[in-house]
This record gives C-alpha cells, structure tokens and sequence, in this order.
C-alpha cells in the first residue's frame, strides 16, 4: 500500500516545504471571520502538516486520510505541536463527517491519486455535500505539464542521512497515469540499510476536467492558481491551486 513504508520517513524529505505559507494560503482562501468556531477539514491529511497549523490557527480540524501509517505519524506530529486534529481513516471519495464544515481543504497531490474521473466527481460531491453553505473547498494537483514532463519516465536519488531513495517513474501519455517505484533505503542500529519498497499511481488530470466536475458537484466561483498562488494557472505551472465556493 502506498505510504505505509514511507510514511516514517516521510518528514525527512518534505522539509523543503514551506508549510506555514501554505497553511496561510488556504486559511485566507478559507476566508474565516470571527471567533469561530471554526470547522475544517482537511482530506488526504498526511502525516499532518496542514491539519495540525490550521488547529494552531484556532481551528477545530478533522484530518482524514486512507493509510493508517500516515495517520499514525499524523497524532505524533499533533501531540508534538500541542494541538488537537480528530484523525479517521477514510478513503476521500467515501468522505463522511459528523458536522458541516466551514473548509475543506486537500493537498499536495491528494487528488491526483484519484485516477478516475468518475472517482474525482464522488469526492467533490462528498465534500460539497459536507461544507456550510457560503464555505470553500481547496484544493491542488500536480499538473499534467509537471507528471508528464518534469517527473515522467525519469529516475530520481537522495543519499542523505539516515534513509535514501531512488526514484522511477513511468508516464503513459494515453491514460495519464504515472507510475512510480519507490525503493527505500533506512539505516539500521548497526549501520547497514534495510530496503523497502512502495508504487504508487497518479493522473494527471486537466484544468477542464476538475473545473467541469467542480461544476457538475454544484461548486461555484471557481478559481484556479498557478505555481505562486497568485497567479492565474499556465500550461507550465507544476502545481494548480483550486478554490470553489459551495452555494
């Protein structure tokens, strides 16, 4: 299953990312006013990142997600930052919450491994389905320019520390899925390497295709960002930022 080996070193190789200005992205796209309370949602959580700084923003979050070893992960992040995420396990297109919510938000790439369209509808319509009228999903994929032509058919390495990678990825320009194979080297107590192995499948799907589905779910006022989160969408971006208000 995806991420179940890689969720325990997954941290590792994401701190690059600058979470805090993500976080503020979609707070902002979420577009809270008051005291709260304020319910978000975010699907496809991870090991937490997101949910955990929107709860540091006064939140009160739900963070799902379909591996258990994610979610794992995810509580000791919570525990560690001293906020508290309601974590479940869920497959997003199957997404069921208790409350209406005032955000739902879904990132890096929870959508592209969605490889269906049909798949994508049923998760926009869950989510539609769970948000207080007036409230906004958001949302980003890594864009066909990016599956196709930045990561596809190409082999990637990291030797650092105390766990590497190597990378491969196949792009089939017909379906638009991506596959990729991901071996996993951690250092054991006695340092030699213990090897792992995971594959995992994305497609790239277009700006129509999600804007369509969107509007099919009852989503409106759609809005799509490029690579700046400020910018309209280009063809080379290598990341969309979608935000779509439910009625």
């Amino acid at each position: 299953m995806a991420y179940e080996k890689l969720a325990p070193v997954y941290d590792r190789w994401m701190r690059s990312v600058d979470y805090d200005a993500w976080a503020d992205f979609i707070w902002q796209a979420f577009d809270l006013q008051g005291d709260g309370p304020h319910r978000v949602c975010d699907v496809a959580c991870g090991t937490g990142a997101i949910a955990c700084r929107l709860a540091r923003r006064g939140a009160r979050v739900t963070g799902v997600d379909a591996s258990a070893d994610m979610l794992a992960v995810a509580q000791q992040n919570a525990r560690a930052m001293g906020v508290r995420v309601d974590f479940a396990l869920q497959d997003m297109r199957a997404l069921s919450l208790h409350r209406p919510q005032d955000g739902i938000c879904a990132v890096c790439d929870g959508l592209n491994y969605i490889t269906d369209p049909a798949g994508v509808e049923a998760f926009f319509a869950r989510a539609y389905g769970a948000l207080l009228p007036g409230a906004r999903l958001v949302f980003d994929v890594s864009t066909p320019y990016k599956l196709e032509h930045v990561l596809g058919n190409r082999t990637f390495g990291d030797d650092g520390g105390a766990a590497a990678y190597v990378w491969e990825n196949v792009f089939d320009a017909k379906s638009r899925l991506i596959s990729m194979k991901l071996a996993i080297f951690v250092r054991e107590g006695d340092g030699r390497y213990r090897r792992m192995e995971e594959r995992h499948l994305q497609r790239a799907h277009s700006r129509q295709e999600l804007t369509q589905a969107l509007q099919k779910a009852g989503f409106s006022h759609i809005e799509v960002l490029g690579d700046d989160r400020r910018s309209p969408a280009g063809e080379r971006d290598e990341r969309w930022y979608f935000v779509a208000g439910r009625a």
